[in-house]
């Protein structure tokens, strides 16, 4: 963003290095005017966007986590969040039943990051981080 502004000020350094008069003068005006119209421009043009309906939500790629995995490992990184339904058979970590080969490398609770251990309590609306074997056919390892 501050690039653009770059342009005008350098031309505006010509008449300076020149020695024109009041050459100073002229620069302030368009150091200070390039520097408002970035602003402005900068902190107006999403919510102008988002008035003109004219915004729009990028997808989602990656995970909640920030964690990628190289394509040349034979795992998978997944997530899940739970709902009351997947936390019916109990609460803790321990309770839950995973494919073989499944570990539960982290949970995403709010904003938070917790390193589980099966004493875990576990709530709705967590969001746990995966990772499993692949099998020769490209999907995790069933039991």
């Amino acid at each position: 963003m501050w690039l653009r502004g770059a342009v005008p000020i350098i031309f505006a350094t010509y008449p300076v290095i020149a020695g024109i008069e009041d050459a100073d003068f002229l620069f302030n005006v368009v150091f200070v005017i390039t520097l408002l119209s970035l602003a402005i421009q900068g902190t107006t043009i999403t919510a102008t966007a988002h008035r003109l309906d004219l915004a729009t939500e990028e997808p989602k790629t990656g995970n909640d986590f920030g964690i990628e995995l190289p394509d040349e490992l034979e795992s998978q990184l997944s997530e899940l969040t739970l709902t009351e339904e997947s936390l019916a058979g109990g609460s803790r970590l321990q309770d839950m039943h995973f494919p073989k080969g499944t570990l539960v490398m982290m949970v995403k609770r709010g904003n938070s990051f917790i390193v589980p251990n099966g004493q875990l309590e576990l709530r709705p609306g967590d969001i746990l981080l995966t990772i499993a074997q692949q099998s020769v056919g490209g999907s995790p390892a069933k039991q």
